[in-house]
């Protein structure tokens, strides 16, 4: 027997179906407008670095957890806490009649441990900025802590430099910007030259694929 389908129900697939089209469509178009390259022309006037050195305090800190600490953990407690889950007696089904019966089941109560506890460990407290125009970076004129072997609570240690390398110019456009840039392009990057470059619009202070003209 030939099946035949409503014009409504037909209707409503269409329809169903060019939404969800149209969305993918769109979802596209806002993928090709982020990422993909665009390309720029740019005079270079000169280049940057800048450094972020972070200093990390030795602190008392805080935990809680489910499990039972391990290490250096003092200062333990515990408390017991309460929840709720609910227990399926039995599943939903339908009888031989076809009467429909909805599952049951019942809340149940039960508890677990939960645990407070304090470590001393190197927490981040604040950045030693170092930053420059010439081509030699370098560390701030200043006394930059390390850390002990055997550090106490308050005692100061640096951490691992955060670098960002860039360059500012003259697009062919006329205006002025700065563009972040990778180390090995800063390094080959000189004052007056002329680059060529490549960005995405999802990430435009970043310049990549640098040819010099």
């Amino acid at each position: 027997m030939r099946e035949y389908r409503s014009t409504s129900s037909f209707r409503d697939f269409i329809e169903d179906n060019l939404i969800g089209g149209i969305v993918i469509l769109i979802i596209f178009f806002i993928c090709g407008v982020l990422f993909i390259p665009v390309k720029g022309t740019m005079e270079v006037k000169g280049t940057w670095w800048d450094w972020q050195i972070p200093i990390n305090k030795f602190s008392v800190v805080n935990h809680t957890s489910d499990q039972y600490p391990t290490g250096d953990a003092y200062d333990i407690n515990s408390e017991r806490v309460r929840h709720t889950r609910r227990v399926v007696d039995r599943a939903a089904y339908r009888d031989s009649n076809g009467t429909y019966h909805p599952e049951h089941y019942h809340n149940e109560t039960y508890y677990t441990t939960r645990y407070h506890y304090k470590k001393n460990e190197w927490v981040f407290s604040y950045n030693i900025p170092c930053s420059g125009t010439d081509k030699s970076p370098h560390e701030a004129e200043c006394d930059i802590p390390y850390a002990g072997t055997n550090p106490q609570l308050g005692d100061l240690s640096r951490g691992s430099v955060v670098a960002t390398y860039g360059v500012t110019g003259i697009k062919k456009d006329g205006s002025g910007a700065s563009y972040d840039v990778s180390k090995s392009d800063w390094e080959r990057i000189e004052k007056g030259g002329t680059i060529t470059y490549k960005y995405r619009r999802i990430n435009k202070n970043k310049i990549y694929d640098i040819a010099f003209k």
